[in-house]
């Protein structure tokens, strides 16, 4: 296991390149962990911000109003339906007419508080289906959490690469899922994070900077 490496933003490289339906890198999903207040937002909205510059499309799935301007959150009131059922309509509404279309331009979805609304036992349903097949819709998926023990097994599974920030809760969890090792590369200061590659277990040292999206944390 490599230690202490520079960082390469995993979703940096094109996923186009030589025409159409070809790829230079594969579809990924990755997972940004940690306490509130740690830096998750903030590196987020860097992902964001980075494929909006290379003109690639982002969307950000905000169940907590977050992301003034950017978020989306479709919440009616005395909705009826749970947390989960209001974002599966969302992403599903949202990629309908992606599925296996090779000519379209790729797209950056992220899921933020994830922990939130998804089961923590599994993933139902559409959830399900996306964390599994997102690559046919030639989507990168980003999920956000701060509690890693309520989400679903499925998203350890499916992640490429994981951003560690610092955890105020226990990290029996990840320890468990990818190795001590990898637990004790967290940082305990906010906005630095480790940088955890699943396949080659590699694990990089990265910062970010606070920026201006507020979550509760931020008061």
């Amino acid at each position: 296991m490599g230690w202490g490496l520079p960082v390469k933003d995993p979703l940096s490289a094109p996923v186009d390149g030589g025409g159409a339906g070809k790829s230079s890198r594969p579809f990924r999903m990755v997972a940004v962990l940690g306490a509130p207040a740690s830096g998750k937002s903030s590196l987020m909205a860097e992902l964001v911000d980075d494929a909006r510059a290379r003109g690639r499309e982002a969307r950000v799935l905000d169940p907590a109003g977050n992301w003034p301007g950017v978020g989306e959150w479709p919440e009616i009131k005395d909705d009826p339906r749970s947390p989960e059922e209001i974002a599966d309509a969302w992403w599903l509404a949202l990629l309908a007419d992606r599925y296996h279309k090779p000519d379209i331009p790729p797209l950056l979805l992220v899921i933020d508080d994830a922990d939130t609304f998804l089961d923590g036992n599994k993933a139902r349903g559409p959830f399900r289906r996306l964390f599994t097949t997102f690559r046919h819709y030639r989507v990168d998926v980003v999920i956000g959490a701060r509690r890693t023990q309520d989400l679903p097994k499925i998203v350890f599974t499916s992640s490429t690469n994981v951003y560690l920030f610092r955890h105020f809760v226990s990290t029996d969890y990840i320890s468990k899922e990818w190795g001590a090792e990898v637990t004790r590369a967290i940082p305990a200061v906010p906005f630095k994070y480790a940088l955890f590659d699943v396949e080659s277990r590699e694990i990089a040292e990265g910062k970010t900077k606070k920026r201006t999206v507020r979550t509760a944390a931020d008061g």
